[in-house]
């Protein structure tokens, strides 16, 4: 079958490459002949009408001048006269070459007909490789029972949807860390301080947060995710036109498409963790920590594709801000069909008539363990963005760095923070209480090392290296670790329904308002006491939300302690 298509194929290109090449504008040739029989009648009508020229010039020349007498008010009396003329001279020239003009539009008419067909036949082929794919799986179904191993069609679905789940969610925070290398000194070349960079950077978190907190019950609809993923889509191209502008209108438009990019990306992030959730309630740990490693890897990608097109827009001669903007709207687009393709709907179906009652957060809030650990998750999140937003602006201007190679560095805490989220999907030495206390303490340190003049070490890019490696242990794996603790607190406090729901809402809930605050503070600080200074205080900031969770939040010990029930009895 395959062989029939490649053939059919092969011969359909070679045809339309003749037909290309054959283009002449002698008079006596003929319209390709194997085309339909409506080509030859357009051609004899075309023929026909040539024939009265003069009864068909008048008439066009009337028009022309009608047409440009009611634009007269807008061109001028004048002009519209010079251009009248020029029109109905094209036309007349046009009309008295009639038989090339007519090959012209028959061969334009064959071009269109063959990529017609040629679109019929690339349809074609990927019916029959999905026909292919599903015998395949047909066929591995059949084996599976003579081995005795039960697979359902629900088990089969929830693995191709988890599959298609960890691309958008590498897809949305890849898209999110190439703007985070490129767009700063963009702001600032366009002559904005460091706060105006953090107001415009601000819009995008504002926007989670609002659309975070509504979107945890919307979870099983397809067409959200469809929504933001074209939201994305388009956002990204007119991002890419703003950096024609300047002054006002550049701080404005750049404000907005930062805010409606920020509900855009919570449309596929929110909704994707809470169906893991559910899906995956009896695997949640694990399935959550392989989300952030995607999440992570993502974080990789962005800048990695930042500095190979910034190096080859010094080859080529590209602008890398804009070229970047428009790659990713072309990976949206493949990943918007993907999700039309094989996302199945009628899992989510299934959940959402099991949900429950609408949820109230105020009583969520309630719970001491729940309101700490978010609590904390918040003031860590306000701590990494008031640093991790001008340290590209540091990289250039202090430690003379160009734009590639400060976009290969911010990969150096991506990719640990990728074996962080590995380690924590894999460990079973310590509670998610536990790890989550020793993020805090880590991410502190790191912090304090991104201001090496104040602590006595020399300011050189190799300790910034390392604070990045440090940050990635401690600040990256907290995200794994966060939906599942507020996981556990739910289903402590029998709230087991709403716990993916409550627990997806606010893992990007919490993240985001520290990604709204926290530039906003950095740029504060950094204007008044600089980089280095700023990193001391955050630091020190974040040693006490580590202290003050560690001394506050009780998990640990009431599990001991039911544990110790449970054997004693």
């Amino acid at each position: 079958m395959l062989n029939q298509i490649y053939q059919r194929l092969q011969k359909l290109i070679i045809k339309h490459i003749q037909l290309l090449l054959s283009v002449s504008f002698d008079q006596k040739q003929q319209p390709y002949q194997t085309e339909p029989i409506y080509i030859e009648r357009i051609y004899i009508i075309i023929n026909k009408i040539s024939k009265q020229q003069v009864f068909f010039l008048q008439i066009i020349k009337q028009l022309i001048q009608s047409i440009f007498k009611f634009f007269t008010v807008f061109i001028g009396q004048l002009q519209w006269r010079i251009w009248e003329n020029k029109f109905f001279w094209l036309f007349k020239n046009v009309i008295q070459n009639q038989q090339q003009t007519t090959l012209i539009l028959c061969y334009l008419l064959q071009f269109i007909f063959n990529y017609i067909q040629l679109l019929k036949m690339i349809s074609a082929i990927l019916l029959t490789i999905r026909r292919i794919i599903k015998n395949q799986y047909i066929l591995f179904f059949k084996f599976s029972k003579m081995i005795d191993v039960q697979i359902s069609s629900l088990q089969q679905n929830r693995d191709r949807s988890f599959i298609i789940i960890v691309i958008l969610i590498l897809m949305a925070n890849a898209s999110y860390m190439m703007m985070i290398p490129l767009f700063p000194p963009l702001i600032k070349e366009k002559g904005f301080t460091e706060a105006g960079i953090g107001i415009i950077m601000c819009f995008y978190p504002l926007g989670c947060i609002l659309a975070s907190w509504k979107l945890g019950k919307m979870h099983s609809s397809k067409k959200m995710i469809l929504q933001g993923l074209i939201g994305q889509l388009v956002i990204s191209i007119i991002l890419g036109i703003s950096y024609f502008l300047n002054g006002a209108l550049f701080f404005i438009l750049s404000s907005f498409l930062r805010f409606i990019q920020g509900i855009s990306n919570t449309m596929i992030q929110v909704p994707s963790y809470s169906i893991t959730g559910h899906l995956f309630s009896e695997q949640v740990s694990e399935k959550i920590a392989k989300l952030e490693m995607a999440c992570n890897f993502g974080l990789v990608c962005g800048p990695l594709i930042s500095g190979v097109l910034y190096i080859l827009s010094d080859i080529y001669n590209f602008n890398t801000f804009q070229y970047s903007l428009y790659l990713v709207a072309f990976l949206y687009f493949v990943i918007t069909l993907c999700v039309i393709l094989f996302l199945d709907e009628r899992i989510f179906n299934i959940d959402q008539q099991e949900q429950g009652a609408s949820i109230n957060y105020y009583e969520v809030f309630q719970i001491h363990e729940l309101n700490v650990t978010f609590t904390s998750y918040f003031f860590l999140g306000v701590a990494a963005q008031a640093l991790r937003t001008y340290l590209s602006v540091q990289l250039l201007e202090v430690y003379n760095l160009d734009d590639a190679n400060s976009q290969f560095l911010f990969m150096i805490y991506t990719i640990v923070s990728v074996f962080g989220a590995y380690y924590v999907a894999e460990q079973k030495h310590y509670t998610l209480n536990q790890l989550y206390t020793y993020c805090l303490y880590i991410g502190a340190f790191s912090l304090l090392l991104y201001g090496p003049s104040q602590i006595g070490l020399p300011q050189s890019i190799y300790v910034i290296c390392f604070a990045d490696i440090i940050r990635g242990v401690g600040v990256g794996s907290a995200p794994a670790i966060m939906m599942p603790l507020i996981v556990q607190i739910m289903e402590k406090h029998k709230h087991k329904d709403q716990a993916a729901e409550i627990g997806s809402t606010l893992l990007i809930a919490g993240w985001s308002l520290g990604d709204l605050i926290g530039p906003i503070i950095g740029g504060i600080f950094i204007d008044q006491v600089g980089f280095d200074k700023t990193s001391v205080i955050m630091s020190g900031a974040l040693f006490a939300i580590g202290f003050i969770y560690q001394k506050t939040s009780h998990i640990d010990q009431e599990q001991q302690a039911i544990e110790m029930q449970i054997l004693i009895h």
